[in-house]
């Protein structure tokens, strides 16, 4: 059993903006934990295999629609102003149980969406797939997916899940494309710093394989005194496990930086460095990752060698860099690689 319903304005400031996370790194911490705190969660009680149920298949709606929709709800009682503050999940604004949902306008429907919705044939990462070419944004996928109304058996999803569900999907159809392209021809970089945390991209010319780490600056979050570096990686061959130190984030930075490559028609070994700092103040789910690593990948400057796109991005961090290094198994990589290429090289002139 899950629980399932909409979020829905309490009269914010800011209508529709929970539809569009391209602009939410241009707020504020205090903007949106107050947005957030705005919305009421409605809730109805389901059988995940639940899909003849009258509320949610009015909800189907709502989740089928491209804009956000005027909607009215009926709840058991009155909601009271108790809100939710946890280490672990963004902050949460009053709930209370779903009992009618009522429409104020039609929903708009894109016909690709429909088509995929209605065939229930086509299973649920072929359909993510093709939503996402058609130009379906992964926030509609992901409320489709986690609506039950996505593959050929169709439940509903928790949305924690159903968003790395739709990142490492998408990434993972990126990446294979990106395969057949050329290697960039020389070392990128970029970076751009948000809601209290850092991003920085490098880029090294090679075939594809992707590197994220994450450092929590001392007495940030739950670290107490020393620099925190978790990581997870993978080669060209992909993961075959869930990337478990750093969870969702990395597949919301994997998809960021796998879009960009298919932009600049280029693959590549790619690092990603995300750093936490003291300004941050709450979490607010994986999209600030992925939003993030989108902004710093349009940043992209070349550099001669890796040194100096390394020493462009990190000394915009507060974590040294010979913490990073010693953190990254590909820099390790790379530097055994030259050191015994210089060797062999020597040897072979004496």
């Amino acid at each position: 059993m899950v629980f399932a319903g909409p979020l829905v304005s309490s009269g914010g400031e800011r209508p529709g903006v929970g539809e569009n996370p391209a602009g939410w790194l241009d707020l504020d911490f205090a903007q949106l934990i107050s947005i957030r705190l705005s919305l009421v969660r409605s809730m109805k009680r389901a059988n995940i295999k639940q899909n003849d149920d009258r509320v949610l298949g009015e909800l189907a709606q709502v989740a089928m629609s491209s804009k956000p929709m005027d909607i009215e709800l009926t709840l058991e009682r009155a909601v009271m102003p108790r809100f939710s503050f946890s280490f672990h999940t963004p902050p949460m604004g009053p709930s209370g149980t779903l009992e009618r949902v009522l429409y104020i306008e039609n929903p708009s429907v894109p016909r690709k969406v429909q088509q995929i919705v209605d065939d229930r044939g086509v299973a649920a990462s072929m359909g993510m797939v093709e939503l996402w070419d058609a130009g379906v944004n992964e926030v509609q996928i992901t409320n489709l997916l986690t609506g039950g109304l996505l593959g050929r058996r169709r439940t509903l999803v928790p949305t924690r899940w159903g968003i790395t569900v739709v990142d490492d999907t998408l990434s993972k159809a990126v990446i294979t494309r990106i395969k057949e392209l050329s290697v960039i021809d020389a070392f990128r970089a970029g970076y751009h710093e948000a809601l209290g945390n850092r991003f920085a991209v490098v880029l090294l010319p090679s075939s594809w394989s992707f590197e994220m780490l994450e450092s929590w600056l001392p007495f940030t979050g739950n670290t107490v005194g020393e620099y925190m570096i978790p990581g997870d990686r993978e080669s060209g061959k992909g993961r075959s496990s869930y990337a478990s130190n750093l969870g969702g984030a990395y597949y919301a930075a994997r998809l960021a930086v796998a879009q960009g490559l298919l932009n600049l028609r280029r693959q590549a070994k790619c690092l990603v460095f995300m750093e936490v700092t003291k300004s941050w103040l709450a979490p607010l789910g994986v999209w600030r990752v992925r939003e993030g690593v989108r902004r710093a990948m349009a940043s992209l400057s070349a550099y001669d060698d890796l040194e100096m796109a390394l020493g462009h991005v990190l000394a915009n961090m507060e974590t040294p860099k010979k913490n990073w290094l010693a953190s990254s198994e590909f820099i390790a990589e790379r530097m055994n690689y030259i050191s015994l290429d210089r060797f062999l090289g020597a040897s072979y002139h004496e």
